[in-house]
């Protein structure tokens, strides 16, 4: 179990943000192939589904990008980025603001409770890294182990 009091290496990183594109790659692709089978919204349009593939687009640019700063050493940048990438994966759950779990297929809802848990991840990591950060521990010490 690694010590929180040092940061997160890129692998952890890595593992986390990759692992979140395809756990998010299936509630997205399950959204939009069965965006009829969810909670609708009164202002969706019936192009909704393209906004939904778009945005899985958009957040995974923004995870990778977490990644790719905290690669190059560029910390709290990278601890931004992971933080909106996690907060904006676990908006998932607003699906039930306009309606219950129930009202969806048991894999819909268990794919948004999914990533739910994911974007917590991608959170966590990041808010491990400032902590780590702030307690004065070298960022750079960043090993594949």
């Amino acid at each position: 179990m690694p010590e929180l009091t040092r940061p997160p290496s890129t692998r952890v990183v890595g593992a986390v943000v990759f692992g979140t594109i395809v756990l998010t790659l299936l509630h997205f692709t399950d959204n939009a192939v069965n965006v009829d089978e969810y909670p609708r919204a009164g202002w969706q349009p019936d192009w909704f589904e393209w906004l939904v593939v778009a945005g899985w687009f958009v957040y995974s640019a923004v995870g990778v990008a977490g990644y790719r700063f905290y690669h190059e050493g560029r910390v709290p940048a990278a601890e931004v980025c992971l933080l909106v990438y996690g907060v904006a994966v676990a908006s998932s759950l607003a699906h039930f603001l306009y309606g219950s779990p129930g009202e969806v297929p048991v894999l819909s809802a268990v794919s948004v409770f999914v990533d739910v848990a994911a974007g917590l991840g991608d959170m966590a990591v990041a808010v491990w890294s400032a902590l780590a950060r702030t307690a004065g521990t070298p960022s750079r010490n960043r090993s594949g182990a």
